[in-house]
């Protein structure tokens, strides 16, 4: 009994040896973490009779994050994702979200980040831009 209980305590002292080495301190952790979630979406398109045919559809495309003062400081895409979303850590401030389409450029988006908080960002693409 001494023996299995012994060996059970070993096992889990590994098992959490694990788990703690497994956590990357080079990232802040979760409730630490600030940036912005990004959704891109066309608004609607037919699929049928009205008003039950405007379904919005995704938008499949890369953005470009900048500072205010127009430092370059990301690029990430919504077609890694099928809801069409990006997630990018940024410290707090204001950026500008521009797609990388020139087409699209009356998109651009400005917003803030917020310490500690992952601002939701929702860019509805103009069918006419696309």
């Amino acid at each position: 009994m001494k023996t299995s209980l012994l060996l059970f305590a070993f096992v889990v002292r590994i098992g959490f040896a694990q788990v703690a080495s497994d956590q990357s301190t080079d990232r802040p952790r979760p409730t630490e973490q600030s940036g912005i979630t990004v959704h891109a979406w066309y608004p609607g398109f037919a699929v049928g009779f009205p008003p039950w045919s405007m379904m919005p559809r995704p938008y499949y495309g890369t953005f470009s994050i900048f500072t205010e003062s127009g430092r370059f400081v990301a690029s990430a895409s919504t077609a890694d994702d099928i809801a069409a979303t990006f997630t990018v850590y940024l410290k707090p401030g204001r950026y500008v979200i521009v797609p990388d389409d020139p087409t699209l450029i009356d998109e651009t988006k400005t917003v803030t980040v917020r310490s500690r908080q992952l601002t939701e960002l929702m860019i509805w693409i103009d069918e006419d831009g696309a």
